[in-house]
């Protein structure tokens, strides 16, 4: 029974929240008035997230025209500035000839020995010191040759160098590296 009355109560009170929420001025309105900013807050978001996707798509576009303009610029049509036919050619000068920079290399392994050949058998060109700057010619060999260092074993390629005297030949890619360090492992 006490089930029956509790269940008819809260009914009750259900019809009478449905029946305030209707009437004009309570709170059914209330709350209707407080979804409507909710939805000028979303709308304005939505405003401000589409102005920003156009501002990018605009500025990608015109960096892509900036982009091809610089294109243009630095290649310019040679037929825009071929000379006339009527008139003379300037004397022809030497061309100035810009030495290739190459890759600096330092020894790090002291008396390396500068081969003919990249292999043990080749003949010795010159004995390079510690430290010494050679210059990489942009030769390596495909084939890694194991070598033993002493208290180290090396698996390199051999590497083509030319040596501040102008010497070229050919050096075991364990003693030589882009920084100046002496390499540990090596019985001397």
């Amino acid at each position: 029974m006490q089930k029956y009355v509790v269940n008819a109560v809260i009914l009750h009170i259900n019809n009478v929240a449905i029946k305030l929420n209707e009437l004009p001025g309570t709170m059914g309105e209330e709350r209707r008035k407080n979804r409507i900013p909710r939805i000028e807050v979303l709308l304005i978001g939505v405003f401000f997230l589409s102005v920003i996707m156009w501002s990018m798509a605009r500025c990608s576009r015109q960096r892509q025209l900036m982009r091809t303009q610089e294109v243009t610029m630095k290649a310019p049509d040679s037929t825009l500035f071929a000379p006339k036919k009527d008139t003379a050619l300037p004397p022809t000068t030497t061309p100035h000839i810009v030495p290739i920079r190459r890759t600096r290399l330092y020894v790090t392994i002291n008396n390396l020995k500068l081969r003919a050949h990249p292999s043990l058998k080749g003949q010795v060109i010159a004995t390079l010191p510690l430290y010494e700057e050679v210059f990489f010619l942009d030769e390596v060999t495909s084939k890694r040759d194991t070598i033993n260092l002493g208290y180290e074993v090396a698996i390199e390629p051999w590497v083509k160098v030319r040596t501040q005297k102008g010497k070229v030949g050919w050096v075991y890619g364990a003693g030589v590296d882009f920084y100046k360090y002496k390499r540990s492992g090596v019985l001397e």
